[in-house]
């Protein structure tokens, strides 16, 4: 089934969700994927930093606002964000992409936290050079350079990070990941 959607509008991912649950009658696996990146530091523009935040943050936060409930509803379901290795890095062309993913595995790592106890398992995966369009012509390679790995293998390490509930996949060549399985979580208390 397809549907076509603006994933940094929230309309269009409720739109997405509501299609979803009507045509399968639930929706056991949302994946967020969506993401670009802008090159610059402090002159990235307001413009270029609001469209970032929608699509590399806001469509995963809209995502799962419009998800769980139905997973909730459900008895359960399961949230893979994918972020980027840029979110546990530093990518010094590039500012916002920086910043938004790292948001995108602090919002990731807050659902994991709040939702385990309820049913809804949250991974979050950082790869790093994937084989893609998005890598062409960069690091002198039409494919981004002698160490990105290729869709199949990153689709392989996704699969497995899954059936384990993994919160982060392991560290490969193509994908850079904390080591422990679960979000710490704090609490504090003020007196």
């Amino acid at each position: 089934m397809g549907v076509a959607a603006d994933v940094g509008r929230e309309q269009d991912i409720e739109r997405l969700v509501e299609a979803t649950v009507e045509h399968f009658g639930r929706i056991d696996l949302f994946v967020s994927n969506a993401g670009i990146a802008i090159d610059g530091g402090l002159d990235t523009t307001a413009e270029q930093w609001r469209k970032i935040i929608d699509l590399n943050l806001m469509s995963q936060v809209h995502a799962a606002r419009h998800a769980v409930s139905h997973m909730l509803a459900q008895g359960g379901g399961y949230l893979l964000n994918v972020a980027s290795a840029a979110g546990l890095l530093v990518i010094f062309d590039t500012v916002s992409h920086t910043v938004t993913k790292h948001a995108s595995i602090g919002f990731t790592e807050w659902l994991a936290a709040t939702y385990e106890d309820q049913g809804i398992g949250v991974s979050v995966l950082c790869p790093a050079a994937v084989r893609t369009a998005i890598l062409a012509g960069k690091y002198d390679t039409p494919e981004g350079g002698r160490d990105a790995i290729t869709t199949d293998e990153l689709a392989d390490i996704v699969v497995k990070g899954l059936a384990e509930e993994r919160f982060r996949s392991p560290p490969t060549p193509g994908c850079w990941s904390a080591s422990r399985s679960r979000p710490a979580t704090t609490t504090s208390t003020s007196t």
